[in-house]
């Protein structure tokens, strides 16, 4: 029996080849949708057991319809098992039907070899903070540790900064470390950016894609999300994630609509 939250809430049971079933717990829902990153952790769990590489490199979500909170089923093919790299396709089935569908490569991260340049660092935070993550009727929140800048956080209250940004740390609230498996549901923990852009409306991700860089050290994980296109309801969202050594542990993008 594990002791996090996170882990007892993605835990998966095979019930036959390549078949398992799992559960979404409505302590992870924003109004009343499992968040999309959580969503994602069963499949991506899944592909780990499934590959003899440990870790996720890159995995993109297609999400077909919302799911609701209940029993799952994560179905999943290996279409390629190399020396160096696994690419397994995933399905997140309810009531008979895809609700997700998961394209992720994994492979080693401590087995990289190669040149190394990094152009980015991570943003000094300045507070005083917001602790909040919006005025959505949610569960979701109960789950971290957030600190949001005041300056970014307006959006989610009815007060948008009017810039394309928002972002924060976010740690779990029970003290999981975070690692692999969980940095989608941190990458899609914050408010949506559309929010600082006066669109406080609900935001479904249609596709959200993930690199994962390197593992994450115990500690919080600072993400920082911009939007740089809203067209006729659609926006992008990017975020970059750091850990508490101030490593970039991943990048994410995501398509999503303003309703």
């Amino acid at each position: 029996m594990t002791s996090y939250q996170f882990d007892a809430d993605t835990a998966v049971e095979e019930i036959g080849p390549h078949r398992f079933a799992g559960e979404l717990h409505a302590r992870w829902t924003i109004m009343g949708v499992p968040n999309g990153g959580y969503a994602m952790a069963l499949p991506l769990s899944v592909c780990r057991t499934l590959s003899s590489h440990p870790d996720p490199v890159t995995t993109t979500a297609h999400f077909l319809s919302p799911t609701t909170p209940g029993p799952v089923e994560v179905s999943a093919d290996i279409l390629k098992a190399g020396r160096t790299t696994t690419t397994i396709a995933s399905s997140l089935i309810q009531d008979g039907r895809v609700k997700l569908h998961m394209l992720t490569t994994l492979g080693n991260l401590d087995a990289r070899q190669g040149p190394s340049h990094s152009y980015l660092a991570p943003p000094a935070l300045r507070g005083p903070f917001e602790t909040r993550r919006s005025m959505l009727v949610q569960e979701f929140p109960t789950n971290f540790d957030l600190q949001i800048p005041q300056s970014v956080a307006g959006g989610a209250f009815g007060n948008p900064s009017g810039d394309p940004e928002i972002g924060g740390t976010i740690a779990f609230a029970d003290g999981r470390p975070p690692d692999l498996v969980s940095l989608p549901v941190m990458a899609d923990g914050f408010p949506p950016v559309a929010f600082n852009l006066g669109h406080a409306s609900w935001t479904p991700t249609l596709e959200l894609t993930i690199h994962f860089w390197n593992h994450p050290v115990p500690g919080p994980v600072t993400v920082w999300l911009h939007s740089a296109v809203v067209q006729q309801g659609f926006h992008d969202e990017s975020a970059d994630l750091w850990d508490a050594a101030g490593n970039l542990v991943a990048r994410s993008r995501q398509l999503a609509l303003i309703l």
